[in-house]
């Protein structure tokens, strides 16, 4: 990837954050909405430079949360395996954009100008139940707060926060 292409890149991320952060609902801690969304486009694509859909094998046929899914096989029909992958610089699964009213193509949610609206619905989900930084970064990777505690993605994302609050 060209230099010229990753400062377009930072550029479209840096205007999409700043005109959807005043969306992002104040939580139970003092938190900056525009360093929390550059926060999670750093940790999950390296702020746009590895924006490329990722397969979550959990969310296909024969994957432990497909079987909860009641249209699953429909739309495996429709869109193979784009239903079971995560896309833009923040990487939203699929299905989670759809719950929160998604209803496009999974491929467009390549776009971060598409997936910014249910990347802030989902953030402000998530942000009605975390007491701090640390159980938001845990809600966003893995969904809940629950036994199994991603450590090195919670401190990853606590100090590229605080990196950037600098």
């Amino acid at each position: 990837m060209t230099k010229q292409k990753i400062s377009v890149i930072k550029e479209q991320l840096d205007w999409i954050t700043s005109q959807y952060a005043h969306q992002i609902n104040s939580p139970k801690f003092d938190l900056n909405p525009i360093v929390l969304l550059r926060t999670i486009a750093h940790i999950e694509s390296s702020y746009g430079k590895n924006n490329i859909p990722r397969f979550e094998k959990r969310w296909y046929v024969g994957g432990r949360y497909f079987k909860n899914i009641k249209d699953g096989l429909d739309l495996v029909k429709k869109y193979g395996a784009n239903i079971a992958c995560s896309f833009s610089s923040f990487q939203i699964l699929y299905w989670t954009a759809r719950d929160l009213g998604y209803e496009g193509r999974p491929l467009f949610l390549c776009g971060d100008d598409i997936a910014i609206p249910y990347i802030v619905k989902f953030c402000n989900w998530k942000l009605k139940k975390a007491k701090n930084i640390g159980e938001f970064a845990d809600m966003y990777n893995s969904g809940s707060i629950d036994e199994s505690i991603p450590i090195l993605y919670i401190n990853n994302f606590k100090e590229k926060y605080e990196e950037l609050i600098k």
